[in-house]
């Protein structure tokens, strides 16, 4: 059994993605591709506070709060799943041990003529990294001389991922050597159309 992608679904406008500003607020949103726990010690030379009450995850959306309610799953630029109650409920059940979640603030992107603050959505910190890339069946370029992404794969022309027993049961991870790449087992891709999710969608590998 193979995993599939996470993946934003294809009706999002090019300016549809809720936005994220590092450069405004008090953590750096990369944390959150690290793979782990958070707060952690080990996560580079990235700073950020090892008080969750102190994230600050607050994004801005250029649409009404009517139209951002359309999605299950938000679209952002933080490439960090940003999800209602619904899928929160999904993920808590079927697999815990997978996530962290954290609240979130959306409020309008300025200069705009809508006025909102939505709570609705949770930021998921995916804290599950997975062997998931079959090197030799794949075409895969890695960071040449940088010992800070180690074995990080920094282009992928053809992928093909493992054939594993690990993928028949719940699981969302990020990838060991290509985290900004999320991946989910069947079983949990199913749990999320049985749901009628949306925001969400999941491709094979061959399709990447």
């Amino acid at each position: 059994m193979k995993p599939l992608i996470w993946t934003n679904t294809q009706d999002v406008e090019s300016d549809g993605h809720a936005l994220f500003d590092n450069t405004l607020r008090k953590t750096n949103s990369y944390i959150f591709m690290s793979g782990q726990s958070l707060p952690s010690k080990d996560i580079g030379n990235l700073e950020y506070s090892h008080d969750p009450k102190n994230y600050d995850l607050i994004y801005t959306y250029r649409y009404s709060e009517l139209h951002l309610r359309r999605f299950d799953c938000l679209p952002n630029t933080g490439q960090t799943p940003l999800v209602n109650q619904k899928i929160l409920d999904i993920l808590n059940k079927l697999c815990p041990n997978d996530i962290q979640a954290f609240p979130v603030t959306i409020v309008p992107e300025l200069p705009s003529k809508h006025i909102f603050v939505n709570h609705d959505y949770w930021l998921i910190n995916i804290t599950t990294l997975v062997e998931a890339i079959d090197i030799e069946r794949s075409d895969v370029e890695f960071f040449d001389h940088d010992p800070r992404v180690e074995d990080a794969i920094r282009t992928i022309n053809k992928l093909s991922f493992m054939d594993s027993e690990k993928f028949s049961n719940p699981l969302i991870g990020r990838i060991n050597n290509k985290r900004s790449m999320e991946i989910v087992s069947p079983p949990l891709a199913q749990a999320f159309k049985e749901a009628k999710v949306t925001g969400v969608e999941f491709i094979e590998d061959k399709d990447y």
